[in-house]
């Protein structure tokens, strides 16, 4: 019996009759199977004679040779996420404790289960009564966020700019002004972004009256510290709506020099619940801060897909990619190709985009995880989500000690499986240092 074999892997010699080989669709009903064994060795005789010694050393030597037969990987993907699920509902009754508190920041390295609970506390919030505002500050993440939102009432859902933009429209339309024209005009040399734009969205909150009875921000460290009073003054009281802030200090690739609206201390959650063990001890040599237990499940080591230069790596990962689809039954939305160097995207996406993936898959060049589609982007935009298996990229020439921060996020983006793609020399160093 073999339950991680599907129909198209039965296995079938002539030693071995697909007849008394048991399979994951044979569990459903094991009784008519095992049934059904017994009538494939009676044939068509109903004597049964019982074997003698002889008879037994027979058996064993034309039936019972050892072979291997292992399950796809997909099915250990399977098995890995099922139980990190187990995992991440234990770490959400950390919401029951801070229930009280209206004004929590609450901390952790990757893959401790930041956004899920962001996404909690803010369905939560919303059950309650409170018209609710989650928001971050990456695009890609909102986007995620509005698809896992999805349907859920009194919950708005953007990153913290386009809830600039879409305030600061409502209110000139409202007014007939233009509010990011008057920041501009009194903060001419300051970032559009950073500056100008959150200061516009305060104008707003004097023309509109409606704003949040509750907000929850994920990857809090990624704000400005402009972003902090417009945030607070879209809250319904200033001091007694809820204000939850999740953030991991070492994931700051933007540099933000943000402070906390919250006098508490950080509360500190201190399981990794998305890697496994050898990813965790790959990507937390770059951490710094609470100490964080590493997750139960070992996994796979750490893969290394090396060349010389871009064009000879991108064959061998293509390769890798389409053994994974081909013959692992890996469905391409479950592998992301990150790019570490950023400035020279363009030349990664351009080495991978002419080769061919199998069964119909496609590249997705920047976006959003779709079916049927492996989706290459950089680590920055990235950052916030994570998927099943992911190669980090474009890692050549980095300096570890320089790009701690983006080789943290990068290497911990995967779930169950991380390659590194590189020169040999460079792959070699990024695991030493990790296991050092």
């Amino acid at each position: 019996m073999f339950p991680d074999l599907t129909e198209s892997q039965r296995p079938s010699r002539p030693d071995l009759p697909e007849q008394i080989v048991g399979i994951e669709t044979d569990l459903a009903d094991a009784e008519a199977w095992l049934t059904s064994v017994f009538d494939y060795w009676r044939g068509q005789s109903d004597q049964q004679d019982p074997l003698t010694n002889a008879g037994i050393s027979l058996f064993d030597s034309v039936f019972a040779r050892s072979f291997e037969a292992r399950p796809l990987l997909s099915r250990s993907l399977e098995s890995e996420e099922a139980e990190r699920l187990a995992l991440t509902n234990e770490q959400a009754r950390i919401l029951n404790i801070l229930r009280a508190r209206r004004r929590v920041a609450i901390s952790g390295g990757a893959g401790t289960g930041k956004t899920v609970l962001a996404v909690e506390k803010a369905r939560r919030l919303a059950d309650e009564g409170f018209r609710t505002l989650l928001t971050c500050y990456n695009r890609p993440l909102a986007n995620h966020l509005v698809n896992v939102c999805a349907g859920i009432d009194n919950l708005e859902v953007m990153n913290f700019h386009q809830l600039c933009q879409r305030r600061v429209n409502a209110a000139n339309e409202a007014s007939g002004r233009n509010l990011l024209e008057e920041a501009k005009s009194t903060y001419p040399k300051e970032d559009l972004w950073d500056v100008q734009y959150p200061n516009a969205l305060i104008y707003s909150t004097e023309i509109l009256e409606e704003g949040y009875d509750a907000i929850v921000c994920d990857e809090g460290q990624d704000f400005g510290e402009d972003y902090w009073i417009p945030i607070e003054l879209l809250l319904t009281d200033e001091k007694t709506s809820p204000l939850y802030i999740f953030f991991d200090e070492n994931q700051d690739l933007y540099e933000r020099a943000s402070s906390f609206p919250i006098e508490d201390e950080p509360f500190p959650l201190t399981i990794n619940c998305r890697n496994t063990r050898n990813i965790h001890n790959a990507s937390y040599h770059y951490y710094q801060g609470e100490t964080i237990e590493p997750p139960a499940i070992e996994g796979r080591e750490v893969e290394m897909i090396t060349g010389p230069s871009v064009d000879p790596q991108a064959k061998r990962l293509h390769g890798r990619i389409v053994e994974l689809i081909d013959q692992e039954d890996v469905q391409p939305e479950d592998i992301v190709v990150l790019i570490a160097n950023a400035y020279h995207k363009s030349t990664f996406y351009e080495a991978l985009r002419h080769r061919p993936l199998p069964g119909g898959a496609q590249w997705l060049e920047e976006g959003e995880i779709e079916p049927g589609k492996v989706l290459m982007e950089t680590v920055n935009r990235f950052k916030g989500l994570e998927a099943p298996i992911v190669f980090l990229w474009g890692i050549d020439g980095l300096d570890p000690a320089d790009n701690a921060e983006t080789l943290y996020v990068g290497l911990s983006r995967p779930k169950s499986i991380l390659g590194l793609v590189g020169q040999p020399d460079q792959c070699e160093t990024l695991l030493q240092l990790s296991e050092g």
